[in-house]
């Protein structure tokens, strides 16, 4: 039930007979009685209400004891609602031109301790958890970029190991190259150096899937593969360079060749299987363009 509020300018000061109920001063036994007398008399309700705006006012002025303003504050700004009221009530007093002590509603005393603590361990929590939250994304990043780096440094170590293998191919048949242009002994050659180094091969152009091409048999002692191309177009001007893949597509020997007509490879590169040679050409220092592939299978006798 509501009741208009009509306050002047003089407010009563006096101590009211609610004053032990609404400051928790009552016994239990007093306040269940007085209560259920609430409850069941609208009259008596109007005047608690009544009383209760009294000491509210007299809060405001600072009209109530010291013990009584610290049990106010204590007791009655416990509720949220009250705190309402009073804010209400002081608000009211100064449109009518009262003069109240106090200028805002004094809950920051035992309300905002108690909020305080009520508040602090679900921040506690928070903090802990986003701390946690926070370590794992830093740790599975730095997990993350660490296996990026490993699988960078193996694949450096890999493509290091290949072009090891080729520049040893290398040094082995230019060495070779080397002897054998010195001028012959006046002995006769012994059966190793009689041996066959080199082996010649015809390659036609042409990849069919599924096929291995042209299939060549080396001899086991053979050092050099020299492939002779049968090219579809005239490149003889032109920079050109030859590469051989696996047929998987992993390269196991790549190099500029001086005539297109012409590649010489070690033989330790292609031991027996598939393998397809690419011949490229540029114009003018331009962009390497295919100009035939060469299927074919390596075997030895």
């Amino acid at each position: 039930m509501a009741r208009p509020f009509a306050i002047s300018s003089s407010v009563k000061t006096r101590e009211t007979e609610f004053d032990d109920y609404l400051l928790g001063r009552m016994s239990v036994a007093a306040r269940e009685k007085l209560e259920q007398r609430i409850f069941l008399d609208d009259e008596f309700y109007e005047k608690v209400l009544a009383g209760e705006d009294d000491l509210i006012l007299r809060y405001l002025k600072g009209g109530l004891s010291r013990s009584d303003t610290r049990r106010f504050e204590r007791e009655y700004l416990a509720s949220a609602a009250r705190r309402a009221r009073v804010d209400f009530l002081r608000d009211v007093c100064f449109v009518n031109g009262c003069s109240c002590d106090r200028a805002a509603t004094p809950a920051s005393s035992a309300w905002w301790r108690i909020s305080t603590w009520e508040w602090w361990p679900s921040f506690a929590l928070q903090a802990t958890l986003a701390g946690f939250v926070l370590l794992a994304v830093v740790l599975s990043t730095w997990l993350a970029s660490d296996v990026k780096r490993l699988r960078a440094d193996l694949e450096h170590e890999r493509r290091n190991a290949e072009a090891l293998t080729y520049e040893v191919a290398q040094l082995k048949s230019e060495r070779r190259n080397a002897e054998q242009s010195k001028p012959p002994a006046t002995q006769e050659l012994s059966s190793a150096s009689k041996a066959v180094t080199v082996a010649s091969f015809i390659l036609l152009p042409g990849v069919t899937r599924g096929s291995s091409g042209t299939s060549l048999q080396a001899p086991a002692t053979v050092e050099t593969l020299r492939f002779d191309l049968a090219s579809s177009a005239d490149v003889s001007r032109l920079a050109c360079r030859a590469t051989i893949r696996t047929v998987g597509g992993t390269q196991v020997w790549g190099d500029k060749v001086k005539s297109p007509h012409a590649v010489v490879v070690p033989a330790v590169l292609l031991p027996p299987g598939d393998y397809v040679l690419t011949l490229q050409a540029a114009e003018n220092a331009g962009a390497y363009e295919t100009v035939d592939e060469y299927s074919f299978r390596i075997t030895r006798r």
